[in-house]
C-alpha cells in the first residue's frame, strides 16, 4: 500500500509571512550567518584543551540544528523560482 501526501506545504506555519520576503525568515537567515561568523571565529581561537573542542563541537551541533529550518525554506523558495 502506497501512501501519497499532498505536495503543498504551509510555509507560513514555519516562517510568518510564508514567502521569502518574510521578515522572520530574513531575520532567522541573517542570525544564522552571525552565528556562523561567531562559530568561525571561536574555533579559529580554540586552544588544545579538550574541554574547547568538547565545546565546540556541542556550539556547531546547536548551529546545524538553527540551520535546518532557515536554509530548508529558503532553498525551496528558490528552486520552485526556477521551476
Amino acid at each position: 500500500m502506497t501512501v501519497k501526501y499532498k505536495q503543498i506545504w504551509d510555509l507560513n506555519a514555519i516562517f510568518e509571512g510564508g514567502s521569502s520576503d518574510s521578515p522572520a525568515l530574513k531575520a532567522a537567515i541573517s542570525e544564522l550567518q552571525q552565528e556562523l561568523k561567531d562559530f568561525q571565529d571561536e574555533a579559529n581561537t580554540a586552544d588544545d584543551k579538550v574541554e574547547s573542542w568538547a565545546a565546540l563541537i556541542n556550539r556547531a551541533q546547536d548551529v546545524g540544528k538553527k540551520s535546518q529550518g532557515s536554509w530548508s525554506v529558503y532553498w525551496v523558495f528558490n528552486s520552485a523560482r526556477r521551476g
